[in-house]
């Protein structure tokens, strides 16, 4: 049992829970032909971050038509700060999902996708 599934010895994945009887190659074979599906277990962080980026994009703009329209800057630095906290983690979580959809490689798609928390 330990030849056959020696690729994710180090934690526990996604994958994981699978029926054990499959083979390596049953999973790589499964992965390569559904290679642009994001998991059921990642849908919520998919839209999520997607949601993210949106609301730090619409609140970076009212920010800027806030400073432009206004005699002080000041007022506005409260919709940047807001739009930065949404963007960092939108953006980033949104990277991920991209690159995870570009990756040819199973194994290191998987890597990509357990790095992302799942809601």
């Amino acid at each position: 049992m330990a030849d056959r599934h020696n690729y994710r010895d180090s934690h526990f994945s996604l994958y994981d829970a699978r029926d054990f009887n499959e083979s390596i190659s049953d999973y790589k074979l499964r992965d390569s032909v559904f290679y642009n599906k994001i998991p059921s277990k990642l849908k919520k962080t998919f839209y999520l971050s997607i949601c993210l980026v949106i609301i730090g994009i619409g609140l970076l703009v009212a920010g800027i038509i806030q400073a432009t329209s206004s005699t002080s800057i000041q007022d506005s630095f409260a919709l940047w700060i807001l739009a930065i906290l949404c963007l960092i983690p939108g953006i980033y979580y949104s990277v991920q999902f991209i690159r995870a959809k570009r990756e040819n490689d199973v194994d290191y798609r998987r890597d990509i996708l357990d790095d992302i928390p799942t809601l």
